[in-house]
């Protein structure tokens, strides 16, 4: 039985992988993607879809880990792996059901009980969110303690502990937060500035400057370089010497993430453009034959993926193919809805079951992009000749059009027997 090590980049798009020259030449030793397509543009979506192996929507659209969703972490452990997960996002944790078949799982949760953060804790329970009082105190928490994430380095100590003594197969997730903002850099003053200047990028982004948002840009490419230069710092440490050589990683982001090329900033927002749902996706390791993958591929067949690595056949609950197979997706789904806005957790209890659903539904096939949208204008794209998505061909494109939202629609009425039903108003 193999090792194997899942690391995910928070944030990281697929373009950036050109400034890191550790997945660059895991990329060239491995099996590389090159049109890896995220199920979502959010955490709490993407990572549904990629643990279960099942479209976000699906099941009310509810994004946390619970039946009949099933993650391949636990047939891993059933199949006697020693599980281990390290990371500090809230939405992917032991609050969201994502300890279900770890062994061990370090999400910071249960240290995070320090008075000023449970002040803040309460203080978001209660602040209407984008509140002027609201925005004040998340910069100033922000600046001063630098978010509620832990970073690569201190990640990385902590899946070595983990791993280093387990006496049997083991697998390892590894979630780093470093490309998310806030993006705080320096001394405090210039902590301030960012912080700052990344809350005016989000709540008003054209109000900035062209020299802010080349900034901005600046900041986010240090963060992916530091990024790879900590997966290379662990692949290549000491500890993971000795079992480097029975060892398949696994490396692939969440959801890209928007630098302004639609006028937004960060991943939120009501659309699926390029920059927001191509991500890298790197297999490297024992017995994997070094090969470059052209064809489109989706996350929806990471989890069948995994399992094929450690020898488990793919349960009847997923709806996605080994890519060990030279299985590729011709029709690429993702899927998004804002009914719940990322940045305000404590709204998971008062939606048990999302209602007024906004979606929005993006099929890429054969260089074309359909996006759909159950309540706003539907866009199509030629990707060929316009990659950036700036030319709306919906109106002159109207037999591809027509075709392309005949399927999804079908992909949504397959859905509903498992308890999604959106539709135009």
């Amino acid at each position: 039985m193999k090792n194997i090590i899942l690391i995910t980049v928070d944030c990281l798009r697929q373009d950036r992988l050109k400034l890191m020259p550790n997945l660059q030449k895991l990329a060239e030793n491995g099996m590389y993607f090159e049109q890896c397509v995220s199920l979502s543009r959010s955490t709490p979506s993407s990572f549904i879809g990629m643990f279960t192996s099942t479209y976000p929507l699906m099941y009310h659209g509810k994004m946390w880990m619970a039946e009949p969703r099933k993650s391949f972490a636990e047939f891993l452990q059933n199949a006697g792996y020693h599980t281990v997960a390290v990371h500090s996002n809230p939405w992917i944790s032991s609050l969201t059901g994502y300890d279900k078949g770890f062994d061990v799982f370090d999400d910071g949760i249960k240290d995070k009980v320090g008075i000023l953060t449970k002040i803040r804790n309460y203080a978001i329970a209660k602040v209407p969110a984008n509140t002027s009082i609201y925005n004040f105190m998340s910069n100033v928490y922000s600046t001063m303690f630098g978010g509620s994430y832990i970073n690569a380095e201190q990640a990385n100590r902590k899946a070595l502990s983990y791993t280093y003594w387990a006496n049997k197969p083991y697998f390892l997730w590894l979630h780093y937060m470093d490309a998310h903002e806030p993006h705080l850099e320096g001394n405090i003053y210039n902590k301030w500035v960012i912080q700052n200047l990344e809350s005016k990028a989000m709540r008003n982004p054209d109000k900035l400057w062209g020299a802010d948002r080349y900034m901005l840009e600046k900041i986010y490419d240090n963060r992916v370089k530091y990024i790879d230069q900590k997966i290379g710092e662990l692949l290549n440490h000491p500890k993971n010497c000795k079992m480097i050589n029975n060892t398949v990683v696994i490396i692939t982001a969440d959801h890209g993430y928007q630098l302004f090329e639609h006028g937004h900033y960060t991943h939120a927002g009501n659309s699926l453009w390029e920059e927001l749902i191509r991500v890298p996706l790197i297999i490297y390791g024992a017995d994997i034959p070094k090969s470059y993958k052209p064809a489109q591929v989706s996350h929806i067949d990471l989890a069948p993926t995994i399992l094929d690595l450690a020898g488990i056949s793919k349960p009847d609950c997923y709806l996605g193919e080994s890519l060990l197979d030279g299985h590729y997706s011709i029709d690429a789904i993702s899927e998004a809805d804002n009914t719940v806005k990322e940045g305000q957790l404590r709204q998971w209890s008062r939606y048990p079951v999302l209602d007024n659903l906004y979606a929005v539904v993006s099929l890429k096939k054969n260089n074309w992009k359909y996006i759909w949208r159950n309540q706003g204008k539907d866009e199509l794209y030629n990707l060929t000749d316009d990659s950036r998505e700036w030319t709306d061909l919906i109106n002159q494109e109207t037999e591809k059009a027509e075709e392309m939202a005949n399927i999804i629609m079908k992909h949504i009425d397959k859905e509903r027997y498992g308890a999604i039903a959106i539709s135009r108003e």
